[in-house]
C-alpha cells in the first residue's frame, strides 16, 4: 500500500517535470507567461477557497454557539475517549484509562502518582481541564476536589544555567487544586509533558540539581530543591512543615 502510493507520487512528479521540460523547449516564448499566469490563478483560487472555508467555519461555529445542547454534545464527543486517569512512573505515563473502561480494567500496582483529568466542566468556550494529582486510587474511582484560590505570579525551574518559566494553569489545564502536591517527580513529569523542547539536552544528573523558584501573589519568594515539596490549600500553601499565609 505504502509502496504503491510512493510509486504513484513518483510517476506524477516525473510527469510534471517532463511536461514542464517539453513546454519550455517547444514553446519558450510562452513559457514564462504561462507559468506566471498559472501561479497567479492558483494563488487566486487558494485565496477564494480559504475565504469560503473560513466563512463556513464561522457559520458552523455560530450555529453551535447558539445551540447550547449541540455544543454540549460536541464537547462530550470530543472528550469521550480522553484518559481521565493517567498513572505516572519515572516521569512517564505508563497506563491510562478513559471513563468508559474504568470499571473493567485493573490498575497498575506500582506508580509515583496519578493524574486525574476532569472533563465535566469543558464547554465550547472553556477548554481548561482541572488536573488533580493523586497518590492513591480513589474509592469507587470517584474524585472530589476544590479549586484553590492560590495563584503564583512566577514559577521558574532552574536546571544548571537553564531557566524555564512554567505555569500551573493555561487555556488547556489547571493544576491549582487544593491538596495537589508538587514534588521533584511531578516537576520532571510536568517538564517532559509541557516543556519537552526546552529540556531535550538535560540529563538525569542535571535534573538532580534542579531548583524551583516561586514568587507568590504577596511577592514572597520561595526556593526549594529535589528534597522539598509544595502543597496547595484554599488560601495558602505548605512547604515542608511550614505554612505560608497567602491571601
Amino acid at each position: 500500500m505504502v509502496f504503491s502510493y510512493i510509486f504513484s507520487l513518483l510517476k506524477t512528479g516525473l510527469f510534471v517535470v517532463l511536461l514542464n521540460d517539453y513546454f519550455k523547449r517547444v514553446h519558450p516564448e510562452k513559457y514564462e507567461d504561462v507559468i506566471v499566469t498559472t501561479t497567479l490563478k492558483i494563488i487566486y483560487l487558494y485565496s477564494n477557497f480559504q475565504l469560503i472555508t473560513n466563512k463556513a467555519f464561522r457559520s458552523v461555529k455560530q450555529i453551535i454557539l447558539s445551540n447550547p445542547r449541540l455544543a454540549e454534545l460536541l464537547s462530550e464527543y470530543r472528550f469521550k475517549n480522553k484518559p481521565i486517569f493517567e498513572f505516572v512512573l519515572d516521569e512517564k505515563i505508563i497506563y491510562s484509562v478513559n471513563n468508559e473502561k474504568i470499571n473493567s480494567l485493573e490498575f497498575p500496582k506500582q506508580y509515583d502518582f496519578i493524574i486525574f483529568s476532569d472533563y465535566n466542566n469543558i464547554t465550547s468556550e472553556n477548554h481548561c481541564v482541572n488536573k488533580i494529582i493523586l497518590k492513591t486510587i480513589p474509592q469507587n474511582e470517584s474524585v472530589t476536589y476544590e479549586v484553590s484560590d492560590i495563584k503564583f505570579m512566577l514559577i521558574e525551574v532552574k536546571i544548571n544555567d537553564k531557566i524555564i518559566k512554567i505555569n500551573f494553569k493555561s487555556d488547556e489545564y489547571n493544576y491549582y487544586i487544593i491538596d495537589n502536591i508538587f514534588d521533584y517527580k511531578f516537576f520532571k513529569y510536568f517538564l517532559k509533558i509541557y516543556h519537552v523542547n526546552e529540556i531535550k539536552d538535560v540529563n538525569e544528573e542535571l535534573f538532580n540539581k534542579m531548583t524551583i523558584h516561586i514568587l507568590d501573589n504577596n511577592v514572597n519568594k520561595i526556593e526549594y530543591d529535589a528534597s522539598d515539596s509544595l502543597q496547595l490549600k484554599k488560601n495558602e500553601y505548605l512547604k515542608l512543615s511550614n505554612m505560608i499565609q497567602c491571601k
